[in-house]
């Protein structure tokens, strides 16, 4: 009987009971930032998002999951992990010609393009104001063939980490220096906004 309870406690333990929890967390100059919520980006620059999706891998025991991160949906910001990390920004291309997937990798959730062109990595919609002036900007980045690649490695451990902080500053100040305020498809900008996008990426 001793035996058998011992047995029981370390089974629990294993289904979760020690498994910890980090929360994804968007901002803009260390700001918190939300849905349709008005941010400055600088002195004469404003943000506001209407949408804001994005794929992270997560990788526990060489297997890979894609967790989709909604802005609209603060579920999503939750990763639970037990020694997990990060392992990339967007979806390896084995899975990008592999057959058509559920859950977060359904197409139906909008975050995918045609099978030429694979996932989107990141769709992020919103409002510039400059000066009182409204610039509307749409920047969808994805890509996976060699040329305009926009998948992007990490390795961040999760362990004892609670926070897990995107600033968008750098990302925005960027879309606004190439003054293209429409990015749609796989292209060169793309990939340089997917690099910007992971540099934002920090554990706390």
């Amino acid at each position: 009987m001793k035996y058998a309870l011992i047995v029981i406690i370390v089974h629990l333990s294993s289904l979760g009971f020690t498994q910890t929890r980090c929360a994804v967390q968007l901002t803009l100059n260390q700001r918190k930032l939300g849905l349709d919520s008005a941010l400055m980006l600088n002195d004469s620059v404003s943000v506001t998002l209407s949408k804001c999706q994005f794929y992270l891998g997560v990788q526990h025991k060489k297997k890979t999951t894609y967790h989709l991160i909604d802005i609209s949906n603060n579920n999503s910001f939750i990763i639970n992990h037990l020694n997990s990390f990060i392992s990339s920004f967007g979806i390896d291309s084995i899975t990008q010609v592999s057959g058509v997937f559920g859950g977060d990798l359904d197409p139906t959730n909008g975050m995918y393009w045609a099978w030429h062109s694979g996932y989107i990595h990141l769709k992020m919609e919103g409002v510039f104001v400059v000066h009182q002036t409204t610039q509307a900007f749409e920047f969808h980045i994805g890509g996976y063939q060699s040329s305009y690649n926009t998948f992007q490695e990490l390795n961040l451990p999760l362990k004892d980490v609670h926070i897990l902080e995107i600033d968008l500053a750098p990302f925005l100040t960027h879309s606004i220096q190439l003054n293209d305020y429409k990015v749609m498809s796989p292209q060169k900008d793309a990939v340089k906004l997917s690099q910007l996008f992971i540099q934002s990426i920090k554990t706390l």
